[in-house]
């Protein structure tokens, strides 16, 4: 993700084109953010968003999206709300599309914050049914973006262990599952087993382990909220992910440098 940003870059630079670098600079924001380098994430996606704001980029919702990946990923539930809900409302003009798509899944997220692990969710009735339409597009936008089923179906297992139904929770983490592992998504299917792992099972330890392993051999990490409920030794968590990485290129290095000028 971070490389091909980096191509992108050079081709802003080569064009002088300040919404190729803000395309550039959401695209290092994510992979930025999955490794943990929470604080440059931030940075590179407010960049982003604030220049395609100013030039109205047609792709601002894209930036939007990303921004809410990287606030989720520091803990910041209320400002990927708004940057979800930003997304959302670009849906009438660019339509029910592969980029705007994300948004809904990451609204449902962005409401429950970390209230579904414990099953008591603290959210306001009409924030659950915002979260209860919001899960059911999720899942239907598989009909038009099927890479996109396994997050469907993985934040409608949080909504569901939210309200206390274990069951139905359980048979939607199972089908994000499948859905990963039929397209080869180890992101989700790491994220699915560990979110999984949470509601107590025969295999809920061996599950943990195997999406925390995958996890880390991708060379991510996981949100800060979710290590300090699990426990984990946050140290130890990003370090195994650091090793799994090769190190950034020089050509990288001075993208990362110069986007933030």
């Amino acid at each position: 993700m971070i490389r091909f940003a980096a191509e992108e870059w050079e081709s802003a630079v080569q064009t002088s084109d300040p919404i190729v670098l803000a395309y550039s600079q959401y695209g290092l924001a994510e992979g930025c953010a999955r490794q943990g380098r929470t604080s440059l994430a931030i940075e590179l996606t407010d960049k982003a968003v604030s220049t395609l704001e100013r030039v109205q980029g047609a792709f601002l919702c894209v930036g939007q999206v990303q921004q809410a990946k990287v606030r989720l990923q520091v803990g910041d539930f209320r400002g990927a709300r708004e940057s979800a809900a930003a997304a959302i409302r670009w849906m009438p003009r660019l339509r029910f599309i592969e980029f705007t798509a994300p948004a809904i899944g990451l609204y449902v997220e962005s409401i429950l914050g970390n209230a579904w692990v414990d099953r008591s969710p603290r959210d306001s009735r009409k924030d659950l049914r915002k979260a209860d339409w919001s899960a059911f597009a999720a899942r239907w936008s598989s009909w038009a973006c099927p890479n996109l089923t396994s997050y469907g179906y993985r934040v409608s297992g949080r909504l569901a262990m939210a309200k206390n139904k274990k069951q139905q929770a359980m048979q939607y983490f199972d089908k994000a599952i499948i859905a990963a592992e039929k397209i080869g998504a180890q992101y989700e299917l790491a994220r699915t087993l560990i979110d999984k792992s949470l509601l107590e099972y025969p295999q809920a330890a061996s599950d943990r382990q195997r999406g925390l392993d995958l996890l880390e051999s991708l060379g991510c990490v996981l949100p800060d909220a979710e290590v300090e409920y699990l426990g984990l030794d946050r140290a130890a968590h990003h370090a195994r992910s650091a090793t799994a990485r090769t190190e950034d290129p020089p050509a990288v290095n001075l993208v990362l440098s110069a986007s933030m000028r």
